[in-house]
């Protein structure tokens, strides 16, 4: 999982290996029935991407706790990967669910 606040720098860096070595670079997320594809995106910063619903009924994606995105169903949202704190790592949350059901690593291009 996500390290914890206040985890040592090492812990932090090796999480930050793991994600990148498991990250699929894309520019498509499909979120169909809250288990998305890829499960870590690899996106770059300020570059668009989309978001895809391939299934068969409306959701919403929280990202980071900043904005909420409905997607249709079988529809799709374009969006610019320019998230407020910049480069990192992002979790989301679809349809109200308790825990994180992806993750985003926004890097520099």
């Amino acid at each position: 999982g996500i390290p914890p606040q206040g985890a040592s720098e090492a812990t932090i860096n090796k999480f930050w290996q793991e994600i990148k070595l498991k990250a699929t670079k894309t520019t498509t997320v499909d979120i169909a029935n809250c288990k998305p594809k890829p499960e870590i995106a690899y996106l770059t910063m300020d570059t668009p991407f989309s978001l895809i619903n391939t299934g068969p009924k409306e959701l919403t994606i929280v990202l980071t706790d900043e904005v909420a995105y409905t997607v249709p169903a079988k529809g799709k949202l374009e969006l610019i990967a320019d998230f407020k704190k910049g480069i990192g790592i992002y979790d989301y949350r679809c349809d109200n669910s308790p825990e994180s059901v992806g993750v985003m690593l926004i890097v520099n291009p």
